[in-house]
């Protein structure tokens, strides 16, 4: 089983010029870091009650804080809430 961890923006606005999740990625027990750039062609990322006018992952730009920027799915809970969302760089 899976447990993901969304990574959230704790700075908006905010542009995103570059990820970096060499060190997630070889995090153990960490079976795939997820951005929008990962959706497949025609996903989608938007959301929203009424009309889906919100990112679920933020695409070059963080609109508010909290909005998730990435996840990141661990095999191991306990390991995903000691570690919690480190091992991923954006600027």
């Amino acid at each position: 089983m899976l447990h993901a961890w969304l990574v959230r923006a704790t700075v908006a606005p905010a542009s995103i010029l570059r990820i970096d999740a060499a060190a997630a990625r070889a995090m153990p027990g960490v079976a795939d870091v997820i951005f929008a750039s990962d959706l497949p062609p025609g996903g989608q990322n938007a959301l929203g009650p009424v009309a889906k006018d919100e990112e679920c992952f933020a695409d070059g730009h963080a609109s508010h804080v909290g909005q998730a920027r990435r996840a990141l799915a661990r095999r191991d809970i306990s390991r995903l809430n000691r570690d919690g969302p480190r091992g991923t760089e954006t600027s």
